[in-house]
């Protein structure tokens, strides 16, 4: 369901996931190796299964990016497997409440698709929004982790999943 997936860690943890996109490799000086850490393996195929594990849990490099940006990605680890939160909601959480579209722009701009969870942030009215990965692939990464989506929409009953 997640679908092939490209990882790039150091000694830190991981600096980089992405979506295999076609057969170019993901970065241009990358070294390409099939072999991962059991860890990380373990994680996504498990993750993958359905089973209750938390990518956002795995050790991360994130050193990249903005000061705002690591702000916000690290606001984003914090969102429970199975929630969400709106862009309003992260900005309070980085105490920027009016901040929701430069948000969008850090999501966008995040290095580590689903450790970095930024599908698990909506629009207001429950809305799924916008992703990197497209808006198909959100909602199936968030009825993945047991969240229920119609159309584009979180279904009224799960105003519990907001914070």
């Amino acid at each position: 369901m997640v679908g092939d997936l490209w990882l790039a860690w150091n000694e830190v943890g991981l600096v980089s996931v992405g979506w295999v996109r076609g057969d170019e490799p993901p970065h241009e000086h990358a070294k390409v190796v099939k072999r991962i850490p059991a860890s990380y393996g373990r994680a996504f195929r498990d993750y993958d299964q359905g089973k209750a594990v938390d990518p956002a849990d795995l050790p991360a490099d994130l050193r990249q990016g903005t000061a705002f940006q690591r702000k916000v990605w690290a606001a984003l680890r914090t969102i429970p497997r199975g929630r969400v939160r709106t862009y309003a909601s992260v900005g309070r959480l980085i105490d920027n409440p009016r901040a929701m579209r430069a948000i969008g722009m850090a999501n966008n701009a995040n290095p580590l698709t689903i450790v970095v969870p930024c599908h698990r942030v909506v629009a207001a009215g429950m809305q799924l929004g916008g992703y990197g990965g497209g808006v198909e692939r959100k909602k199936q990464l968030l009825q993945l982790e047991g969240v229920v989506v119609d159309g584009d929409t979180l279904r009224p009953g799960q105003l519990a999943l907001f914070e």
